[in-house]
């Protein structure tokens, strides 16, 4: 839990997507925006659980994919039992309100969004 000088700074993020180009965006569009310290990056579910127990992360931005099964079926729990104080954002490219949020995730994300919507999402969730 952050002290109320540390709730100045911007969220501690850590962005897990099976696809690199998918991080590399991400993480290019955090850190050119100053809207989010990177904590770092994971390609599958075992390398995002090890990231997160092992740092102070406010906000994980997790791809649906491995989200909903792909190479860590139980990854969403996984994260929460190893940081249980970490907001889940779930990015997905055609997010569908009525598809409801993977079980562990505190939003989805649709990454055809404009980056303003998305960082907005991600500040809102950091300072929660």
């Amino acid at each position: 839990m952050r002290t109320s000088t540390e709730h100045a700074l911007p969220p501690a993020v850590a962005v897990v997507a099976a696809d690199r180009r998918v991080r590399d965006s991400l993480v290019s569009l955090l850190t050119a925006s100053g809207a989010a310290r990177l904590v770092g990056t994971a390609g599958d579910a075992a390398a995002a659980v090890h990231l997160v127990s092992g740092s102070e992360t406010d906000v994980v931005i997790v791809d649906r994919d491995l989200a909903n099964g792909g190479s860590g079926g139980t990854l969403l729990p996984r994260l929460r039992r190893s940081a249980p104080g970490v907001r889940i954002l779930v990015i997905d490219w055609d997010a569908d309100p009525a598809t409801g949020l993977p079980p562990g995730a505190d939003r989805v994300l649709d990454l055809s969004d404009q980056p303003a919507a998305l960082l907005e999402a991600l500040v809102t969730a950091g300072g929660d």
